[in-house]
């Protein structure tokens, strides 16, 4: 327990003081953690969401200089970031030794900004109350080799940037995420695996090496990790409640485009990437419905406005770091059902 106790706080802390994004987290990564690779059972207790609405807000916080870009005060002033995010998931196949699900997200991020700084101000200006839309498909699949091996599989199409709707579905919004994992069940409280996230953005491609790592050492207790990705200590305090502490990374790249005061055309890819230390808690309010809200401190890496044409002047910027708040409710099945 003490060195499980202690690969969580390291990754923490990693969370709290990195300002510098290693260079092998992929810019875009959503959602990938035990909630993908979670074989439920002993081992896994993370809940499997069919359906859920989430609202997250972030704090106030400030662009400032980073690396060649050079910003004077006053700095362009943030007073909050808002998230609203959907998803919908639905089981194709459920056998024992085979598990398909299909579902659609959708998700809508919007910075309001009370000061636009001194440079830039037009870009900023475009991005203020701009609606940041995230649109994906995705498939998971899981395939049991044996009693104690499987292979698990997730894909995904998404569509990010200024989209029009739910359903503006652009060549130049399309970005794709995929992962493949290895699955071994050791004992009924520990399993591991082995794996790779590939990511295609706007920016560029890559691949990232995953290890994953499940034990419920303690009848209340239990680590889910997939690392360098996220990991969790949870306590179960009841079959009703988890309360879960950690550290996790995600990211999001948008095409935004709009034209300046020249009507000149300027197109950008605006990424932000991030590792959040989390409390967590989870309770089960009926047969099937489940809320959790999520309270932490997010440690935001540098902020790019990469030129998509010559008429475009690129931009870095450091976006502050800042408190968060996320309330949801998802439906998620017992146990026995994905049996």
């Amino acid at each position: 327990m003490k060195s499980s106790i202690f690969l969580v706080f390291l990754f923490l802390s990693l969370s709290l003081f990195a300002q510098q994004k290693p260079d092998f987290y992929p810019e875009q990564l959503q959602e990938f953690g035990a909630l993908e690779f979670c074989q439920s059972g002993k081992a896994c207790r993370t809940k499997i969401r069919l359906a859920e609405f989430s609202y997250n807000i972030l704090g106030r916080g400030e662009f400032e200089s980073e690396n060649n870009t050079i910003l004077t005060e006053p700095f362009t002033d943030i007073t909050s970031r808002r998230e609203l995010f959907l998803q919908f998931r639905v089981p194709l196949i459920n056998k024992s030794g085979l598990k398909i699900l299909a579902g659609y997200s959708y998700k809508n991020e919007v910075y309001k900004i009370k000061t636009i700084g001194s440079e830039f101000q037009e870009t900023i200006q475009y991005l203020n109350n701009l609606n940041l839309r995230t649109v994906r498909f995705d498939a998971r699949v899981s395939k049991s080799i044996n009693s104690q091996s499987y292979i698990m599989g997730t894909f995904a199409q998404g569509f990010n940037g200024d989209l029009d709707g739910l359903f503006d579905l652009q060549n130049k919004f399309s970005n794709i995420q995929a992962s493949l994992l290895y699955g071994r069940i050791f004992k009924d409280d520990i399993e591991a695996g082995i794996g790779v996230v590939f990511s295609q953005d706007f920016i560029d491609n890559q691949w990232l090496p995953i290890l994953m790592y499940n034990h419920n050492f303690a009848p209340q207790w239990g680590i889910e990790a997939v690392l360098p990705l996220s990991i969790y200590l949870k306590s179960y305090r009841d079959e009703k409640t988890i309360v879960s502490i950690g550290a996790e990374y995600s990211g999001n790249v948008f095409n935004i485009a709009y034209s300046n005061f020249l009507d000149q055309f300027q197109q950008y890819t605006f990424d932000h990437a991030a590792l959040s230390g989390t409390i967590m808690i989870e309770k089960q309010i009926a047969p099937w419905i489940w809320f959790y809200s999520k309270i932490g401190f997010q440690t935001n890496f540098a902020s790019s406005f990469i030129s998509l044409n010559e008429n475009t002047i690129p931009l870095e910027v450091d976006q502050t770091d800042t408190p968060f708040f996320k309330l949801s409710l998802f439906i998620s099945p017992p146990d026995s059902f994905f049996k």
